[in-house]
């Protein structure tokens, strides 16, 4: 089969990856804090008789392209596992996932993302910008961290799909099976938030955090499917912590995937103002919240996910 390369889709997604499937899951970005809210989430629901697995269409982006890496290899209870041992000792995470180099460079970076209020094009370029000028731990360290987290360079399944954006242009690039890209790198855009890792070469797109655009889940991408899951860092209400306060409202997303014909649940881990997303000491809280979301999000989730 001959190498596709990655795609640069518009919003929304004219042809999106859902269509005619039955299941569709996009899973959102947030930092470490969120991984593990997520791995916590996801593994709950597992016991609970949801297998989010199943979904034939997925999108990840920064966080979520991690974590749907997990689950479409099947490796996602033994990084549980292995998270929970990250919990107790964050330090080792920080060491593999070096976000800080005390470059001034860095710090102007998170300063402008932190204050940057749109999400338009010359915004997004702006971030950009400011991305391939911060001085940040070698993208190759990262790339490797993320090999030992998520095992195999085999793309983990032809349902994955990450996200990630062209520093100098803004456009959304996906990353899929058929890229000839190796999921390492594929994360390691997706995760490149400006001032903490990257910017990441996917082919010739010089590329940022996939949450360095409208959304921070790009559900847009699972339309069509007959049930789509949403998973989410916040409702984008300002008393939530957020990495990326610039989005559109979350609902307009999901209005784009509902007028496609499909039936959406969405969940939104909602953390505190004051949690610290990128800090691997916050991990432990993540998934003690992560756990108790899924419990009672469980009979809701099986009516739907498995209706």
């Amino acid at each position: 089969m001959p190498r596709a390369g990655a795609q640069v889709i518009p919003y929304p997604a004219p042809n999106p990856f859902g269509l005619g499937k039955n299941r569709g899951l996009a899973l959102g970005g947030g930092g470490e804090w969120f991984e593990a809210w997520q791995l916590a989430y996801i593994t709950t629901l597992a016991k609970g008789g949801v297998d989010l697995a199943s979904a034939e269409a997925v999108v990840g982006t920064s966080a979520g392209s991690l974590l749907g890496t997990m689950l479409t290899s099947g490796r996602i209870a033994q990084e549980a596992n292995e998270f929970v041992w990250f919990t107790k000792h964050p330090e080792v995470m920080s060491r593999m996932m070096v976000a800080n180099t005390g470059a001034a460079s860095q710090k102007r970076a998170r300063e402008l993302q932190a204050k940057t209020s749109s999400h338009d094009p010359a915004a997004i370029q702006a971030l950009g910008r400011a991305a391939m000028a911060s001085n940040n731990a070698p993208v190759a360290t990262l790339q490797q961290s993320l090999q030992t987290i998520i095992g195999p360079l085999v793309w983990p399944s032809p349902a994955m799909h990450t996200t990630t954006n062209d520093c100098y242009t803004g456009e959304r690039v996906v990353v899929s099976s058929d890229s000839g890209i190796p999921i390492n790198h594929a994360v390691s855009a997706s995760v490149s938030l400006p001032g903490s890792f990257g910017p990441t070469w996917i082919d010739d797109h010089y590329c940022m955090d996939g949450g360095m655009s409208r959304s921070g889940t790009h559900a847009d991408l699972v339309a069509g499917a007959k049930r789509v899951m949403v998973i989410a860092l916040s409702n984008g209400s300002p008393e939530f912590a957020q990495l990326s306060p610039f989005h559109a409202p979350i609902q307009e997303e999901l209005d784009v995937v509902k007028r496609s014909g499909s039936e959406v649940f969405v969940t939104f881990a909602n953390p505190p103002k004051s949690t610290n997303l990128i800090d691997p000491k916050e991990m432990h809280i993540a998934m003690q919240l992560g756990l108790a979301k899924a419990n009672a999000d469980l009979p809701r989730v099986k009516a739907f996910w498995n209706g």
